[in-house]
């Protein structure tokens, strides 16, 4: 819709986990991997409002979804990847993001609805706004 536009943020994090946050002995808890995904959604929510020349509003998580595709090991290296892709109405911020191992293999996956709140009058009034025309003489 006209409201939409392409997201401007990406981020790529090297991790390094140990064994001290385990579900089961030798996997990583599942609760870990979301907690990190939400958290490096809210760091790409911030530098994308602030893009959006938004850098009083408040971001909040609508929706989280997370698919564990494979056990995530203890005791290794992995790349998280986030994106926004897209945003609505200059408010709702769409992402995605995959956590990968050393082979590149995608173990875990997840998007996120993130909404802005306390946007200047300026956003606030484009929601509204509805085409007109105007004719002046001349």
């Amino acid at each position: 819709s006209s409201g939409d536009v392409w997201g401007h943020t990406e981020i790529h994090i090297l991790v390094q986990l140990g064994d001290r946050l385990c579900g089961h002995p030798e996997y990583i808890h599942g609760g870990f991997l979301s907690a990190i995904f939400d958290e490096l959604f809210g760091w790409a929510t911030a530098m994308e409002k602030d893009m959006l020349g938004e850098p009083a509003a408040k971001i909040f998580t609508a929706n989280l979804d997370v698919n564990y595709r494979r056990p995530v090991s203890k005791c290794g290296t992995y790349l998280i990847k986030c994106r926004v892709n897209k945003v609505v109405r200059g408010k709702k911020i769409y992402l995605e993001g995959t956590f990968a191992n050393a082979r590149h293999e995608v173990l875990t996956e997840s998007t996120s609805l993130y909404i802005l709140t306390g946007l200047s009058s300026v956003v606030r009034n484009l929601e509204g706004a509805t085409p007109r025309m105007t004719l002046s003489p001349g």
